[in-house]
């Protein structure tokens, strides 16, 4: 990976914990037309983590701004949960210690009339050289995946498998308080809980 644009190919992967979330986070080549076969195996590969992402960090550098060059990533993220990253705050000679004036109000219009997308995506303002705005880009990550306010025991599942199994033990659960409710047998209301047990051992393996 270069600071220059275009360069970057390979797709770079790492897990996270962020407030207890575990993430697999995947750092991608930019979006942009291109015309280098090349460049644009990168961005095609891009293109395709997007479209199985659960949220997307959408990373602007706060020094240059939106521009017109980057409008057309709003396809690519349209239906997508996303966060807008305003980074390099630090270049920003107006800026306060978190990026919420001068120059950052700019770059959150420009973003937010480039992109187009409903709702707003949150915009958070970093530096990852100074380490600026971390903190609240956390937060943002954690909302954007289990909803603003959801405490430190919110689930999160990203696995359609563990979806659901966990949607069928609920359903054998409430079958099973149903059977209770209306006075059936002991025998009716086992089975209900044991349909609910072999549900969460598939999500465990076990068959």
């Amino acid at each position: 990976m270069t600071p220059i644009p275009g360069t970057t190919r390979d797709v770079i992967e790492e897990s996270v914990n962020i407030r207890g979330i575990p993430i697999r986070a995947i750092d991608t080549a930019g979006l942009r037309e291109t015309s280098d076969p090349v460049e644009e195996l990168g961005v095609r590969r891009s293109r395709a983590e997007i479209a199985a992402a659960d949220l997307v960090l959408l990373v602007i550098d706060a020094s240059a701004g939106w521009t017109a060059e980057e409008a057309p990533i709003a396809r690519d993220l349209a239906g997508k949960r996303v966060v807008v990253v305003a980074n390099k705050v630090d270049l920003v000679a107006a800026n306060t210690n978190d990026g919420s004036t001068g120059k950052h109000s700019g770059i959150q219009t420009l973003a937010m009339e480039g992109l187009g997308l409903e709702p707003t995506p949150p915009l958070v303002a970093t530096s990852m050289l100074t380490g600026a705005g971390l903190e609240a880009l956390e937060g943002a990550i954690a909302g954007a995946l289990v909803g603003e306010g959801a405490g430190a025991d919110a689930v999160l599942v990203s696995n359609l498998r563990h979806k659901a199994g966990l949607e069928g033990a609920i359903a054998a659960l409430q079958e099973a308080l149903t059977s209770v409710a209306t006075g059936f047998e002991q025998a009716v209301v086992a089975i209900d809980l044991r349909i609910a047990a072999e549900a969460l051992g598939e999500i465990r393996g076990r068959r």
